[in-house]
């Protein structure tokens, strides 16, 4: 996924805000996404998800910390955020988890590919499995033989 930051923010339905000492914020490049601030690499967009335990939202220091670009935040969360958080790029939802969906259909979209089939285009069947006598061709290989 490479998309600038202004793509990243349109794809996922959210708003791009940044403090004044970032500039042409809007053309920074995204070259993927975390969920996780242990495993977000540079460059990468963090999603403060809330989970079952844990809300990411408790997390965006760190990933920005790791590299991240930028993190997609709860509206409701902004205001509880560190200031370290609010010197970054952020990417405002109502929530996040439903922004990373709406930017992996953009995504999808930008790729060709259908995020479902439409009766335009209907769903391809699965491959079928290689016939028993193409895989006796293969010395290692043999299809199975009721004995």
């Amino acid at each position: 996924m490479n998309l600038t930051l202004a793509e990243a923010a349109i794809g996922a339905g959210t708003v791009l805000e940044a403090p004044s000492s970032v500039t042409n914020v809007g053309a920074l490049m995204v070259c993927g996404y975390s969920i996780d601030s242990r495993t977000v690499a540079a460059g990468e967009l963090f999603f403060a998800v809330r989970g079952e335990r844990l809300d990411g939202h408790d997390f965006v220091t760190a990933a920005l910390e790791r590299g991240a670009i930028a993190a997609v935040v709860s509206r409701a969360r902004v205001a509880t955020l560190p200031d370290a958080a609010l010197c970054a790029p952020l990417l405002i939802a109502e929530d996040p988890l439903l922004a990373l969906q709406a930017l992996a259909a953009h995504v999808r979209r930008q790729w060709g590919v259908a995020s479902s089939p439409s009766p335009a285009q209907p769903a391809k069947p699965p491959p079928r499995k290689q016939p028993p006598r193409l895989l006796e061709r293969n010395s290692m290989c043999s299809s199975p033989r009721a004995i």
